[in-house]
């Protein structure tokens, strides 16, 4: 949390502009194609994609063993589809979080608080179709692009 929101929950315009800058380090291209899409498109979108490069962190890292991250990646699902409790949250992301003091994978693992909390703003109709895409994915590497092209699909 930044320094100047100490004690004080942070303003989704806060988490917005966070997550624009994740989105910007974790993918310039995918960022700057958010940027062309319809305003009401844009946040379900990127969150949807943040999400799926969390899942896939998951599966890339080499701090799990490989029998580990099957399991990491349902309880990854579980926290999407349900609301779950700040001590489930930090539950789940503190031994992801010994992946490395900073870099895109230590923020995309500090930032999953937020995230869900933005999931959990969305409109009922945008937050289930985040949910039922990453409902539908399988937890095994599949590239993220697939569930933004997904989720723009089922916003046609």
């Amino acid at each position: 949390m930044h320094q100047q929101n100490r004690g004080k929950k942070p303003t989704s315009t806060t988490h917005r502009a966070v997550m624009d800058e994740i989105l910007r380090s974790v993918s310039r291209s995918f960022y700057l194609t958010l940027r062309v899409l319809p305003q009401g498109v844009r946040e379900p979108v990127g969150l949807g994609y943040l999400l799926a490069r969390i899942a896939d962190t998951i599966t890339d890292t080499s701090i799990l063993p490989s029998d580990q991250k099957h399991t990491r990646l349902i309880e990854f699902r579980g926290l999407v589809q349900n609301a779950p409790s700040e001590r489930e949250i930090e539950r789940f992301q503190t031994p992801l979080e010994e992946s490395g003091p900073d870099g895109i994978t230590s923020r995309l693992i500090k930032a999953l608080p937020m995230i869900l909390s933005e999931l959990e703003e969305l409109s009922s109709k945008d937050r289930d179709q985040v949910r039922s895409v990453h409902e539908t994915q399988r937890p095994v590497r599949q590239g993220p692009c697939n569930v933004g092209r997904r989720l723009v699909q089922k916003k046609s």
